[in-house]
């Protein structure tokens, strides 16, 4: 579970910048799973300011990314939902929130925000910029606390649904893939489908 959060690289360090917690990382370290600081930056860059579509390797002054990143506000030392039988317990609501986990996840958002800043001396491109200059934009995520309105999951994580569903990994499978009136093999067609998608089973151990 991951709550996704949005910065920006401004033109001087601002008088008043939006309050972050600290955070913490919450039973596991900090890290750009090998990858450079600048890539981390441009990956989910939501507003190149220089409006050239600048590549990879370039940071421009004015530049909003949006922030979610394996190592980084990725949190996967806890799952969101309860377990299989305190979820059953509900008789109304079933597959309940484990809010202390969701609460963790805040945290490791807001500590993932502070320790990129820290890092980004490892920054070896051509703009100047004092790390001061950046702050989590919260008028992109739209809320009071900088962190995105819904955690973003994977439904498959899901431990007990509604009328006990429970999405197995079989059904993933490509045995279970049905084949198109066009001769495409498309996914397994659930009754109540309301989209269908082409991403690859994408299972994280927890």
């Amino acid at each position: 579970v991951t709550f996704t959060f949005f910065m920006e690289l401004l033109a001087s360090i601002p008088n008043n910048p939006p309050y972050v917690p600290p955070g913490n990382p919450e039973g596991a370290p900090y890290g750009l799973q090998g990858h450079q600081w600048l890539q981390v930056w441009t990956y989910r860059r939501s507003l190149d300011a220089d409006g050239t579509s600048s590549p990879q390797n370039q940071l421009n002054i004015g530049d909003k990314v949006q922030q979610n990143w394996g190592e980084g506000n990725d949190f996967d030392t806890g799952y969101i939902f309860l377990p299989v039988a305190k979820a059953k317990q509900n008789g109304v609501w079933k597959g309940g929130i484990n809010m202390t986990v969701l609460s963790d996840a805040e945290q490791r958002a807001y500590g993932f925000f502070h320790y990129y800043i820290n890092t980004s001396y490892l920054y070896n491109g051509t703009t100047k910029f004092d790390p001061r200059q950046f702050i989590m934009q919260i008028n992109m995520s739209n809320t009071t606390i900088g962190l995105s309105k819904y955690p973003y999951m994977r439904d498959v994580k899901r431990s007990y649904g509604l009328f006990g569903f429970r999405l197995n990994h079989t059904m993933m499978l490509n045995i279970y893939n049905e084949t198109s009136t066009t001769g495409y093999a498309v996914g397994y067609k659930f009754p109540d489908r309301v989209a269908l998608g082409n991403y690859p089973f994408d299972m994280h151990i927890q």
